[in-house]
């Protein structure tokens, strides 16, 4: 397992072998890994006004659901039945991407002519009626995008193309925002560190952009922002941040300052900017539960998954061994994906920091966190994967 400086080595010796890659296929359809070099970062001047292109939708709760892309597909799978089903049925003739609940009963993806292709459109899928219509087309390389709880407003960061810089677009919520950023250069992504998300707060007041495709030597590569694509925070080196289910604070892995080597894993309250040390030594693919709960797995060779309770004294929870990025289907229950050992050669399995010494065995289980069961799941790559609103307990 490589350590943190590793980790910045090896991604500064992929920066200088190829600066001419831009993109990089991820570990299963519908991802991209995708890796920039960004300089300063902007203000409310360099933000700029477009023409509105609001959406509306009625939110619906629902749990136990999960859709992700798979082979140009997007599936779902839903508890109720414990079966998981195509949404689209067209494979790699369209390919069918980055799948998320607008709403408990609609799902949106996108769709492009070609894997990973620019310009792609928006369709949404009626799970209640088994229909799909288009809702709009985006321009450029989408790289994620993410709806308010209301699913009201669209946050979406994209690229005009491999050489531009990226952008993020907020709509529907007052007049449309534009926050332009510098360009990408590239670099290789890393199993267990590199991720490019947009997720809303839980009260659709801030905005998490995180863009780890950075060189974390000089760059910043999280933003917390409020709902107009301003700064709500100092923007700084972290990976792997995610909300609290009260939207009040950030969970991240971060640098102590921003130029520090040093890392560790903490609390950030978007209120006042204070920070507290969570106590985790290791961990990638965090989710968080309607309760406030701090799933994820440690990225060792054989990796595990626990959990946290922030809120309260003591050390995370062990719960599954070899298995990866955990999801909540419930307050109490969790999917994730489960592993095997990497069966090629240690150089070949690490490849130079970009890899790791295990792999996806191709099927998934669920844990009851109020039994302390492992029961199977239908195949479900939970990495990257959405699910819909969930009750609290």
């Amino acid at each position: 397992m490589l350590g943190r400086r590793e980790l910045v080595a090896a991604a500064v010796a992929a920066l200088m072998a190829a600066l001419a890659v831009f993109g990089l296929a991820g570990l299963d359809d519908g991802k991209v890994v995708e890796v920039r070099v960004q300089g300063g970062v902007p203000t409310l001047p360099d933000m700029t006004r477009t023409g509105d292109t609001s959406t509306t939708s009625a939110p619906v709760s629902d749990a136990e659901r999960v859709v992700w892309a798979e082979k140009g597909d997007v599936w779902l799978y839903d508890g109720e039945t414990g079966r998981r089903r195509r949404l689209t049925t067209d494979g790699v003739a369209r390919h069918d991407s980055k799948p998320r609940f607008r709403s408990g009963g609609m799902v949106t993806y996108l769709t492009s002519t070609e894997e990973f292709g620019p310009d792609p459109a928006m369709f949404e899928f009626n799970l209640a009626t088994g229909k799909s219509e288009m809702v709009r087309r985006l321009p450029g390389y989408i790289r994620a995008y993410d709806w308010s709880p209301d699913g009201n407003a669209l946050a979406y960061y994209r690229s005009p193309a491999r050489d531009r810089a990226t952008e993020l677009h907020i709509t529907g919520n007052g007049l449309p925002r534009l926050r332009r950023f510098t360009p990408i250069l590239g670099r290789g992504g890393f199993v267990n560190y590199d991720e490019t998300r947009i997720e809303w707060s839980p009260d659709g007041r801030r905005l998490l952009m995180q863009d780890t495709a950075l060189d974390t030597s000089q760059d910043e590569t999280l933003y917390v922002l409020n709902a107009d694509g301003s700064d709500a925070l100092t923007p700084q080196l972290g990976t792997w941040a995610r909300w609290s289910s009260d939207g009040r604070t950030v969970f991240c892995h971060c640098a102590t300052t921003l130029t520090a080597n040093d890392w560790l894993w903490k609390a950030i309250d978007v209120t006042n900017g204070v920070s507290t040390p969570l106590p985790i030594s290791s961990a990638a693919r965090p989710s968080v539960s309607p309760d406030g709960l701090l799933a994820y797995d440690d990225g060792e060779d054989t990796p595990s998954v626990y959990v946290l309770d922030s809120r309260r004294p003591g050390t995370p929870r062990f719960l599954a061994r070899a298995a990866i990025a955990p999801i909540w289907l419930s307050p109490s229950r969790l999917a994730f994906t489960n592993t095997r050992p990497c069966p090629r050669t240690e150089d070949d399995c690490l490849a130079g920091g970009h890899g790791s010494m295990f792999e996806p065995a191709g099927n998934a289980a669920a844990f009851d966190l109020t039994t302390n069961r492992r029961t199977p799941l239908p195949p479900i790559p939970t990495e990257g994967a959405d699910t819909s609103a969930l009750p609290t307990n």
